[in-house]
C-alpha cells in the first residue's frame, strides 16, 4: 500500500504547473493549489476545463475551511481524477491563519514554489509562509527563473538562513572520438535548466539550534555564484 502524500503549491496562478503535476501523480496523493482569493475563480475554471471530476469536500474539511462569500461553493472544492486528488484553497503569503488551516490537516510532504521570486516587497511574506508550512521533513521544490540577480539575491540569502538548499543537477553524456574511431563515454554533471536560465532548487528546513548557533548562511550566495559560472 502506497503511503498518502500531501503537496501544496504556493502561488498556483492559472494552475498550469499544478494541473500538469496532478495528472502524473497517483490517487494516494493530495495536491492543494493555492493563491489569493480573487485568483481562485480562474484557477478553479482551469481545473474544470482540464476535465477533472469535481466532488464536494467532505463535512470535516468544509468545517475547517470557509470560502469567501463571493466565491461559489465549489471554490472550497476537491477534485478527483485518475491521478491525484486536487484541492483549490486560498493562501495569502504571510497569513498565519491560512497556514494554520493546512497544518491542522496534517503533515505537508512537499511544497511547490514555481517562479515566485520576482517582487522584493513580497519576499518577507513568502518566506514567512514557507517557514510556517514546512517542517523538518517537508521538501520545498523551487522553480526559479533568473531575471535580476541583484534584486533576487536578498531573498535567497534570507531563505538560506532557514533552509538547506541544493541545486538540481543533470548528468551530461558525450562520446569522445579519436582518429575517427568511437571513444569512451564522457560523463559530466551540469546544472539542470542552466541553458535556459531556469533552475530547480530542493530545500529542507534547518533545525532551530542550527539557526541560533549561527549556521553558515552563505550557501545561497555560493549557489548563485555556481549558477553564474
Amino acid at each position: 500500500m502506497v503511503d498518502p502524500i500531501t503537496i501544496i503549491e504556493l502561488g498556483a496562478g492559472t494552475g498550469y504547473v499544478g494541473i500538469a503535476l496532478a495528472k502524473r501523480l497517483q490517487s494516494s496523493c493530495t495536491l492543494v493549489l493555492t493563491d489569493l482569493e480573487d485568483v481562485l475563480p480562474l484557477l478553479e475554471k482551469n481545473v474544470r476545463e482540464n476535465k477533472l471530476l469535481l466532488k464536494p469536500q467532505d463535512i470535516q474539511d468544509s468545517a475547517t475551511f470557509e470560502p469567501a462569500s463571493f466565491l461559489t461553493v465549489s471554490s472550497a472544492m476537491e477534485v478527483s481524477h485518475a491521478g491525484a486528488v486536487v484541492k483549490v484553497e486560498p493562501l495569502s503569503w504571510g497569513n498565519s491563519s491560512h497556514a494554520a488551516k493546512f497544518l491542522s490537516q496534517g503533515h505537508v510532504d512537499y511544497v511547490i514554489a514555481s517562479d515566485l521570486v520576482y517582487f522584493p516587497e513580497l519576499y518577507p511574506s513568502l518566506l514567512q509562509s514557507l517557514q510556517e508550512i514546512a517542517d523538518l521533513e517537508t521538501c520545498v521544490i523551487f522553480g526559479y527563473k533568473e531575471r535580476a540577480a541583484w534584486k533576487e539575491m536578498p531573498f535567497w540569502e534570507q531563505f538560506g538562513r532557514f533552509f538547506k538548499i541544493e541545486v538540481v543537477q543533470i548528468q551530461n553524456k558525450s562520446m569522445q572520438h579519436k582518429d575517427g574511431e568511437e571513444g569512451e563515454e564522457d560523463v559530466s554533471m551540469g546544472i539542470f535548466g542552466s541553458e535556459e536560465g531556469a533552475y530547480v532548487f530542493v530545500a529542507k528546513k534547518r533545525r532551530d539550534e542550527d539557526i541560533l548557533s549561527g549556521v553558515d548562511d552563505t550557501l545561497a550566495t555560493l549557489i548563485m555564484m555556481q549558477i553564474e559560472c
